[in-house]
């Protein structure tokens, strides 16, 4: 149903940073994350071969290394709305982008607008 097989990760304490796949820069779920690449406090999990109607929507790449893995993604194969992320440890809530990530995949699963980054609700939410 989350459209990824995991197949653990590479290592605790490697620098990794993410960024927005550009093809899909005005998917909602990405509403209010900058095209900027940013740097996440979690491991990378390692998420090959995704299947072809799954829609990545963010990837992250270890510091010095050559991997890049998809990181969030939504799989809507038979009418489904499933937003997956492979991002969580507690200190990715500290991140902005990752807050932001959250509130839109929500509703954008729910099937209800991404509320807007400049509003107020949007902003109180992501604090």
């Amino acid at each position: 149903i989350l459209g990824g097989n995991y197949s653990n990760h590479y290592g605790v304490g490697i620098e990794t940073w993410a960024k927005i796949v550009p093809a899909q820069a005005q998917h909602p779920v990405l509403a209010g994350i900058g095209a900027e690449e940013f740097k996440v406090p979690s491991h990378l999990y390692k998420n090959p071969d995704l299947p072809a109607w799954v829609t990545p929507l963010l990837t992250a790449r270890l510091a010095g290394r050559p991997e890049v893995e998809p990181i969030a993604w939504v799989n809507t194969k038979d009418q489904r709305r499933v937003f997956y992320t492979s991002l969580g440890a507690p200190e990715d809530f500290a991140l902005p982008q990752f807050r932001r990530l959250l509130l839109n995949g929500i509703f954008w699963g729910l099937d209800r607008a991404v509320p807007d980054p400049g509003s107020s609700a949007s902003k109180a939410s992501t604090r």
